[in-house]
């Protein structure tokens, strides 16, 4: 549960009570509960969720546009009141207790999902919502006269005022399995596992006052800033196929926070009315192996923000205050929470490619939730016959060791965030199989919710490690390596490439290997689809993985935001300072970048790499024809001045490769089909030429398209 949220329930729902002369009492003129249950889910612990309503108006509905349904019930709202101070909830205590009574309810009945025995089921009509007394942190559901009386509890909710609705709001809370209920089951281990999601409204007879306007010294209007403040709770949500062999759709909760000076746009609009002005949030998954290989294993689609309640999880000390934004901005100083059910509803989760990374702009005209008509009304509300699709899907055979701390990561993508540092960071979980309870169980490595971790997970990995801009009109990569001792004259070498912000993503990646033998050559992405995985050659001193190019196929497997592919191979030398080239892939200006790295060899295989061997002067081309991409080599007897150029037939030079000192023996220097402007040359004949003072080679090459 958020840091401030059990303080600000219990002071926000209360009957009439004494309120200091600075608050006001507003009296509430109706209200609503909503449930959101997660179908697969409920499926998979033998349970099913019936609704009925009163036979009043207003009574209930099941709404089933949505996906998952809603069941959704008026609130009693006789004498019922809440306190603000200055626009803001009441941050007092206050002496009294509340209930909020609903009007009509369900059941959740159970099966054993093993023997589809009756279990006892869980009974809610005419509840109560109870925020009073928060048993382990939890907003408790009561149903007076049943066999368990508080069969379900809230957490991660987000508490505060909507402004544009007039409103007090429990919004956004992941709905549990209460430890009564799973006692009752017989199966005590069900206790905190989420089921779906719960909204509760509260409407004021009178207009809220508003918030107050932060002070002058405060709204300097310089600096727009989030940070992800929280990170936690990581959990399923559904699954397709039998275990061992099927996978898992998770999510986590995040907290955010506004350090800055200005207020921050947080709105993806009304009830269907698609705005573009709000915050995506994005989250991974990583396994470290016990032989120490960091991989990733999972991300989601992109997660759409919206309605901020600007909370007071961000004040850690007395000056501190959060001056909200009445929902539609999180406010100087606020928070805004995120639970589990939320982050991981197909409702607002969209394709990553709709999101630019580092300039965190989205159009919504058109886009996967305005379908047909295309009018910026949405179209789309969830439904998906898989129960994991859109989420962060991750395969049980990727979670099979059970010894392991599986890394989680979050990014908050903000549009103008000037500070990149603070909105992304990781927790540690441990995932175990448990065939009892037939699900997966999730313990966080370090109790609590505040991160423990800043900053992306491949930071913390491997002999080096670095962040890398990858072209001046796009974002940054990271490349890391290390590099094992095998024994006998044999090294490991293990490469991680994560895109942290870049747009245009990487189609290439190449080491120089130089006169080493290289064997075991792997690849690896998160997508367990190898149909698509990277090819890899070796050849000419080099080793190379790539997929298409953009020019061929715009869907290829290029590596995408948030996204790390791991490259790796055994070599038969020890590793030296040298440089990667990546290639970049959706076009613009530059085709490549150098990242400083570890290697069987010197250099790079994009500019000359050191060799040892005499020989004499010479020119070759491997692969020759080509398509893509050819690695030329060439050799001298000495160190001397050379150039390296291609030729097309008429005899002009379409690029220059190298122009300068070489040393004695083979170097190796790729050509990627691009011109000096870094545009794609059309398919064809060139010709390779190497130039010394007093000698020349050429060679004939054959482009493919």
């Amino acid at each position: 549960m958020p840091l401030g949220l059990r303080s600000a329930l219990v002071a926000a729902i209360a009957l009439l009570a004494a309120a200091p002369a600075s608050a006001l009492t507003h009296s509430v003129r109706e209200g609503r509960v909503t449930f959101s249950f997660l179908p697969g889910q409920l499926r998979s612990l033998g349970m099913e969720a019936i609704g009925t309503a009163r036979p009043v108006s207003g009574g209930g509905s099941t709404l089933t546009g949505l996906e998952p349904p809603l069941f959704s019930f008026a609130v009693e709202s006789s004498g019922l009141s809440f306190r603000t101070v200055e626009g803001r909830l009441d941050p007092g205590e206050a002496p009294g207790a509340g209930e909020i009574r609903a009007m009509g309810g369900l059941t959740l009945s159970a099966r054993d999902p093993r023997t589809g025995a009756a279990l006892p089921p869980a009974q809610l009509y005419d509840f109560r919502v109870d925020a009073s007394s928060l048993e382990d942190g939890a907003v408790r559901l009561l149903a007076p006269g049943s066999a368990v009386p508080a069969p379900l509890e809230v957490r991660n909710a987000r508490v505060g005022l909507d402004h544009r609705r007039n409103a007090m709001v429990i919004a956004g809370g992941d709905l549990v399995i209460s430890s009564g209920w799973a006692a009752a089951l017989g199966r005590p281990a069900l206790a905190g596992t989420l089921i779906g999601g719960f909204d509760l409204r509260l409407s004021a007879s009178e207009p809220l006052d508003d918030p107050p306007a932060p002070p002058a010294s405060a709204l300097r209007g310089s600096v727009l800033d989030v940070e992800l403040f929280e990170l936690y709770g990581l959990g399923a949500l559904g699954r397709e196929g039998a275990w061992p062999n099927g996978e898992v759709g998770l999510a986590a909760a995040t907290t955010s926070c506004n350090p800055g000076d200005v207020p921050v746009p947080w709105t993806f609009g009304s009830f269907n009315q698609l705005i573009p002005d709000h915050p995506f949030i994005g989250l991974a998954l990583f396994r470290e192996s016990a032989d120490g290989i960091l991989e990733m294993i999972g991300t989601n689609w992109i997660k759409h923000g919206f309605f901020t309640v600007d909370g007071n999880d961000c004040i850690l000390a007395p000056s501190d205050t959060c001056y909200p934004g009445g929902g539609n901005t999180l406010g100087l100083g606020c928070a805004d929470t995120y639970g589990i059910n939320n982050n991981g509803s197909r409702v607002y989760l969209g394709p990553r490619e709709e999101v630019h990374p580092l300039e965190a702009v989205w159009e919504p005209y058109g886009s996967f939730f305005d379908a047909t008509p295309v009018d910026t009304l949405r179209n789309y509300w969830g439904s998906e016959t898989s129960e994991t699709a859109h989420r962060l899907v991750v395969q049980d055979a990727d979670l099979a060791d059970s010894n392991l701390v599986y890394k989680y990561e979050g990014v908050y993508y903000v549009k103008d965030d000037d500070d990149l540092s603070n909105n992304i960071g990781w927790e540690g979980v441990r995932i175990a199989w448990d065939p009892s309870m037939i699900r997966y169980i999730f313990t966080d490595d370090t109790p609590g919710n505040e991160m423990d971790n800043d900053g992306p997970v491949i930071a913390t990995w491997g002999d080096q490690q670095a962040e890398h801009p990858v072209a001046a009109d796009d974002g940054t990569v990271w490349l890391a390596s290390q590099v094992t001792d095998l024994g006998g004259g044999q090294w490991h070498y293990e490469y991680a490439v994560y895109n942290r912000t870049s747009a245009r993503g990487l189609r290439s990646f190449a080491v120089p290997t130089g006169f080493a033998n290289v064997t075991n050559v792997g690849f690896h992405d998160p997508d367990a689809d190898p149909l698509n995985d990277w090819t890899s050659s070796v050849a000419a001193g080099g080793i190379t993985w790539e997929t298409d190019e953009w020019a061929v196929d715009p869907a290829a497997n290029s590596l995408d935001y948030q996204e790390m592919f791991n490259f790796r191979f055994d070599a038969d030398a020890p590793p030296v300072a040298s440089q990667a080239m990546a290639g970049i892939f959706r076009p613009g200006t530059g085709s490549s970048l150098l990242m400083p790295t570890q290697s069987p060899a010197f250099g790079s295989v994009s500019s000359p790499s050191v060799g040892t061997a005499e020989g004499s002067f010479g020119l070759a081309a491997e692969p020759n024809p080509f398509r893509g991409t050819t690695r030329v080599a060439f050799q001298l007897e000495r160190e001397r001045s050379v150039r390296v150029s291609v030729l097309d037939v008429t005899g002009r030079a379409v690029r220059t490769l190298h122009d300068g000192r070489a040393p004695a023996g083979r170097s190796v220097i790729a050509w990627d089909g691009r011109d000096a402007a870094g545009n794609r040359t059309a398919a064809g004949i060139y010709f390779f030429r190497l130039e010394s003072e007093t000698e020349s080679r050429t060679l004939k090459g054959t482009l493919l398209r």
